[in-house]
């Protein structure tokens, strides 16, 4: 599968993967998928919805990101993830944090808090990750 990003989305993601670092940041993606691939036109960093409010549970999270999916006409995709100081794949931890499958997970490594990478990948029916292959918008027009 192939994954568009516009570039006002990679901005957002990689904005806060670097302004949190050495922490770790994550966010949802949102936009639509069709037979040409994913396309992600969104992103969402988790601290900007919790609204001040340090318990919010990961359910109501998620349901916080339907919504804001729906307002926009666009479907939830998957989430980000930053990896600081590590390489921009899934680990053990991700692999059990209740992942959807046909998710994408967008993993964005930051190293002494500068961007090193960002690669995708997604869970297959069989438990393990698969990567996607990441093009930039500006690449879809000219497929």
């Amino acid at each position: 599968m192939i994954v568009y990003i516009d570039p006002v989305a990679e901005q957002i993601m990689t904005d806060h993967a670097v302004n949190t670092y050495p922490s770790a940041s994550s966010g949802y993606l949102f936009g639509t998928h069709d037979a040409d691939g994913k396309k992600i036109y969104g992103a969402l960093a988790i601290d900007s919805m919790r609204s001040g409010t340090l318990n919010v549970s990961a359910s109501a999270m998620q349901r916080k990101a339907e919504q804001y999916a729906r307002e926009r006409k666009w479907q939830l995709l998957g989430m980000y993830h930053s990896c600081p100081d590590k390489p921009a794949m899934p680990d053990s931890h991700t692999a059990t944090n209740d992942t959807e499958l046909h998710e994408s997970h967008v993993f964005i490594s930051v190293c002494h808090a500068n961007l090193k990478d960002i690669r995708s990948w997604v869970m297959k029916s069989c438990g393990r990750f698969e990567e996607e292959m990441i093009l930039a918008f500006r690449q879809l027009h000219t497929i």
